[in-house]
């Protein structure tokens, strides 16, 4: 009686090992940023709470009275102090910018790009929208679309 052989040759388990390889050097950059862009959310949620609160100041008083966190009613020290992902919030004129702290963050950007949050101010009534900008084309990948 012949003994039939069982198992993978070494030739076929080289051959998964290099496929689980190539595919483990494709997905970890992707997750990488992945990561990253879940973070700069998590930064965009701290800007929500100043949204909000400047949003009500700007409808109940108007924008000129709506320059610093105290008129809006946002600590901003604590808010930037909530996140290790922010280094400062900075808010004037109907619009605040937002330093993440990209080292903290893992992100490869070149110098210090800021998130500023503009308000435009409804002429006839209605609700206050917002413009989200980013000054640093090497972190663009990073922030949402409504953003770039």
């Amino acid at each position: 009686m012949k003994k039939v052989q069982q198992g993978f040759t070494l030739i076929e388990l080289m051959i998964v090992v290099a496929i689980v390889g190539i595919l483990a050097a494709v997905a970890l950059p992707a997750y990488q940023d992945y990561t990253v862009r879940a973070r700069v959310s998590e930064i965009l949620g701290f800007a929500a709470q100043i949204k909000t609160s400047m949003s009500e100041c700007i409808l109940s008083v108007g924008t000129a009275n709506c320059t610093t966190d105290t008129e809006i009613g946002v600590d901003v020290g604590a808010l930037a102090g909530a996140s290790s992902y922010i280094n400062s919030i900075d808010i004037n004129n109907s619009n605040f910018i937002i330093e993440p702290d990209w080292g903290n963050l893992n992100a490869t950007v070149t110098g210090t790009p800021t998130l500023q949050m503009t308000a435009t101010s409804p002429a006839g009534g209605g609700g206050v929208s917002w413009d989200c900008t980013i000054n640093g084309a090497s972190a663009s990948k990073y922030v949402p679309a409504e953003c770039r």
